[in-house]
């Protein structure tokens, strides 16, 4: 760690002890959403605070960003580090260290647009260390110039990349496939769930509660913005969480927290990373279909069979080394590789697409011989044809070797499903990409963990009551829900 750390000692054993905290502890300031001030009654779908001049604001920057990129953060950088480079005045203030202290604390106070004073980091949120940085408008987070490619230092209003995919997934214009599908309530329902498998990280003990500020003074000293899971349900109760994306974005708190009070190299900070690693991939699949991801958890034994409200195109798909297979299309990546999940055993694996074809009555090429579990496989199949008709109305055969095509997917959908009608223009609209962050660094991964058996800490009473009871059966085409997801982890490897 750099010179001014606090020692190592009471840093290293915080989070150790936090475990051991009774349930009446505390709750530092902050530990709620960073993003609570971020609302816009039109373009943003959480409930957060609503405040005209921020939503004119925000509204404008909206613009920009969609103006720019149409969604692409990388682009919007781009974008934004030209303009700067021709920028001679607007010099966005920095916060600036305080060399003279051998206590690092958190930077400068700044009151946000509902006029409140909150405290802004007091480390890059990228590479989580000290020095000359820059503040987002919007959020405690701070960065290096260099850590989010600028040369020169942004104007003023200047909203960080983690924000701008925030406000990028939640507007009505520009959010995901899977967003579009699902109401705020819908969202959280499963946003419990993917908590629910974050909790079954080994060891996470020590971040399932709120540190405890009167047992650890010093911890607001370093932590602009603490995080923890409890925290975490709360915002999902609150329904502070209009995309996937947000609730990413707060896990990711308690990585950076972690490693600034911890150090990088504690064995909390790989705990945290674990949790991190979880929720990326659990907000990756509720983005690949959030109809499977629910089916998963409350229909483990006939989840892969149900009929989907955005089908999955049916297709045979070859794995080097095997024979073609039936499976479903979940998405296609930049590769041209489709994810295919496969019936029978459910594995999955990233297939070419010259090795993808839609699904006909016959396999592209014949088997030389029958596998064991062929059978059910079959019996696997007529039954998710069977419900895909029962909900579309009808279902056909493709002609024999019809290779599969993403550029045309509304057409691969027609000839398989002729009678179902999109909920919305599809276009250019994609499902989220594995990437959740600027710098493209952080990937899911093939498998999907198993649903966890983990319940989830008992609500308040007085919120349950609150809260209206979600209708997934409402046949509205863009509020009903019909759940899925995985119960298999493994991955179809090479024979």
């Amino acid at each position: 760690m750099e010179s001014g750390d606090p020692s190592s000692t009471s840093r290293r054993s915080l989070r150790a002890r936090n475990s051991s905290v009774a349930s009446g502890t505390a709750t530092p300031a902050g530990s709620e959403s960073p993003r609570s001030d971020i609302s816009d009654g039109r373009a943003s779908r959480s409930s957060r605070l609503n405040n005209p001049e921020f939503a004119a604001k925000h509204k404008a920057f909206m613009a920009k960003v969609t103006a720019a990129s149409k969604g692409s953060m990388d682009s919007y950088l781009s974008t934004e580090m030209a303009t700067e480079e021709t920028a001679t005045t607007g010099v966005k203030r920095r916060a600036s260290p305080r060399g003279e202290e051998t206590v690092k604390r958190r930077r400068s106070t700044k009151t946000n647009s509902s006029g409140l004073d909150i405290l802004s980091d007091g480390y890059c949120w990228t590479c989580h260390k000290e020095g000359d940085v820059i503040c987002c408008e919007t959020c405690p987070r701070v960065f290096h110039l260099k850590c989010i490619q600028l040369e020169s230092s942004p104007a003023e209003d200047w909203v960080c990349p983690e924000c701008c995919l925030i406000m990028t997934a939640e507007n009505m214009d520009t959010r995901s496939r899977a967003m579009r599908l699902l109401t705020v309530d819908q969202l959280c329902t499963l946003l419990k769930h993917a908590l629910a498998r974050m909790k079954s990280v080994l060891n996470i003990e020590p971040f399932l509660k709120p540190v405890d500020p009167v047992q650890f003074p010093a911890y607001k000293d370093y932590i602009s913005c603490p995080m923890d899971m409890q925290s975490m349900e709360r915002n999902i109760r609150r329904k502070q969480y209009g995309s996937t994306e947000a609730m990413l974005a707060d896990c990711k708190w308690i990585l950076h927290n972690c490693i600034i009070f911890n150090s990088p190299s504690s064995k909390l900070t790989s705990i945290a990373k674990s949790i991190v690693k979880v929720c990326k991939h659990e907000m990756q699949e509720v983005e690949n279909c959030p109809d499977c991801y629910l089916n998963a958890h409350i229909k483990k034994d006939t989840w892969f069979t149900e009929a989907c409200r955005f089908p999955h195109p049916l297709v045979w798909a070859k794995l080097k080394g095997f024979p073609f297979w039936p499976g479903k299309i979940m998405r296609v990546n930049s590769e041209n590789n489709a994810d295919i999940r496969f019936f029978g055993a459910h594995d999955r694996a990233w297939i070419p697409l010259k090795d993808v074809y839609l699904f006909s009555d016959k396999p592209p090429q014949e088997m030389k011989k029958k596998r064991g579990n062929l059978e059910s496989c079959v019996s696997e199949v007529e039954a998710h044809i069977k419900k895909l008709k029962d909900r579309f109305g009808k279902f056909d055969y493709a002609d024999h070797k019809t290779q599969y095509d993403p550029a045309k997917e509304e057409e691969m959908l027609k000839i398989l499903f002729p009678k179902y009608t999109l909920p919305f223009e599809i276009g250019t609209l994609a499902r989220r990409a594995r990437s959740y962050s600027f710098t493209g660094s952080e990937r899911s991964r093939d498998a999907t963990p198993t649903p966890s058996e983990t319940s989830m800490l008992d609500e308040d009473e007085e919120e349950e009551e609150d809260e209206n009871p979600i209708d997934w059966t409402n046949t509205d085409e863009t509020n009903d829900i019909n759940k899925t997801e995985e119960t298999n982890d493994n991955d179809k490897t090479e024979e």
